[in-house]
């Protein structure tokens, strides 16, 4: 649950956001580039994993 949370901090809602604090989530993002495709890849797997699992269900649901 972590990874996708995280992504938050990302995302923000942009229309409520100030540039200021925009443009610092982008820097971030810059200065540990690795570490950022590292969190984009967990979130990944975190957001692949959740589908499945919904999936499962739903297979589950009609196959019953």
């Amino acid at each position: 649950m972590g990874a996708g949370r995280s992504m938050f901090e990302w995302a923000p809602e942009f229309d409520r956001t100030p540039a200021k604090r925009m443009f610092e989530i982008l820097l971030g993002i810059h200065r540990d580039y690795p570490a950022a495709q590292a969190r984009v890849r967990n979130a990944m797997a975190y957001v692949e994993d959740r589908a499945r699992s919904q999936m499962n269900v739903l297979k589950g649901i009609i196959e019953a």
